[in-house]
């Protein structure tokens, strides 16, 4: 398998990253989620109204809630655990 990883590793990060993007588009809910705590990241650093330290504990609480307290931290984790699934299926059956 390390021989199939370091021969195949592009393609099986395409994997993963394409078994992550199905699933969200699946779910467009979870998606609108993850886009709005995106949004949050990118808009409260940019204005700069907070010190970096509020703005840091409240984006990582609220990421913290969004992705461990909803389905979303499932439905990412379900989707990376079958991309990796794949990629070991596909390391372990092929023979350098």
């Amino acid at each position: 398998m390390r021989k199939n990883l370091a021969y195949f590793h592009v393609n099986y990060a395409a994997i993963v990253t394409l078994t992550l993007a199905a699933a969200l588009a699946a779910h467009p809910g979870s998606l609108a989620a993850l886009l709005a705590l995106l949004a949050a990241w990118c808009l409260l650093y940019a204005l700069r109204t907070f010190s970096d330290r509020e703005v840091l504990g409240g984006l990582v609480a609220a990421s913290a809630f969004v992705v461990f307290l909803t389905s979303v931290g499932s439905l990412i984790f379900s989707a990376l655990a079958l991309g990796a699934a794949v990629v070991c299926a596909h390391g372990a059956c092929r023979v350098p």
